[in-house]
């Protein structure tokens, strides 16, 4: 319980009750189709576990043994591109916020964005999600370019640093490319990320004291001032994102694949 806090196990138990009948119907079928000592476990492991993830962000676990393989996160900008008015984008520091395709109702946040970062020396890109009302968010900050869509991945490349929620794969996106990355989590999972990202000091964890997402200007500012000017974060992402990219994405898990079905598959040598 170290991890989570008593807090965050409450929040954990809270969050995964109202799914209780979808669990206890997936646990049956596992045990007609695989048996009960499969289906008797929370987690199980097969004889070969694809991990979307490297080894080195991945925590310590005694769990973690040679049947693991860790390959990654798959990731191509040319599969969630978009139009974005990249002329706006100026030279200097620049900062990507997002919170998501879940959680970014959260207009309070940007709100506190734009307080904390209306006299700062970078530019500010928002992606504030499509169901966002920009016309209600008042007034923006003239350093900041606010969209309902921004295309992440050909965003990241351009940023010195990424404000999160936190979901793995914004995690993983953001590192991928070397970017120093602030965490504001809002969910129980996200605050876990979140506390990897701090551990491995590739940035900054904020706002882990529920109720999550909530963190105040100052609080936003200092933490992406650090993460831009500190040079540790800018290396450890960097250094972080390289274990992501050697990992090999979905090619090597093919890999991995073909190369466990070619074992299991090899006829048994007979004994002389």
């Amino acid at each position: 319980m170290g991890t989570l806090g008593v807090g965050g196990v409450v929040d954990f138990i809270r969050s995964a009750l109202p799914h209780a009948r979808t669990l206890m119907r997936w646990r049956r079928s596992m045990a007609e189709e695989f048996g009960s000592d499969v289906a008797g476990g929370i987690t199980e492991f097969a004889d070969l576990n694809i991990v979307f993830t490297s080894r080195e962000f991945q925590p310590a676990s005694k769990q973690i043994d040679d049947r693991f393989r860790f390959v990654g996160p798959s990731i191509d900008p040319a599969t969630r591109d978009g139009d974005f008015p990249y002329e706006l984008l100026t030279d200097g520091m620049k900062v990507y916020l997002s919170l998501g395709t879940v959680n970014n109702l959260d207009t309070d946040f940007y709100r506190t964005a734009f307080t904390a970062f209306a006299d700062y020396p970078a530019q500010f890109i928002l992606s504030a999600g499509n169901n966002t009302s920009l016309a209600k968010l008042g007034d923006i900050p003239a350093n900041f370019v606010v969209r309902n869509y921004v295309p992440q991945l050909e965003i990241l490349q351009r940023v010195d640093a990424f404000v999160t929620h936190g979901g793995m794969n914004s995690v993983h996106e953001g590192l991928y490319y070397g970017v120093p990355e602030v965490v504001v989590p809002h969910h129980t999972e996200q605050l876990l990320n979140g506390k990897r990202v701090a551990q491995t000091e590739v940035g900054i964890l904020l706002g882990e004291r529920r109720p999550y997402g909530h963190v105040t200007a100052p609080e936003l500012r200092a933490a992406v001032d650090s993460v831009l000017t500190d040079p540790l974060y800018h290396a450890n992402a960097a250094r972080m994102g390289q274990t992501l990219r050697d990992a090999g994405g979905y090619t090597q898990a093919v890999s991995e694949i073909e190369k466990y079905l070619e074992n299991i598959n090899a006829p048994a040598l007979m004994p002389g």
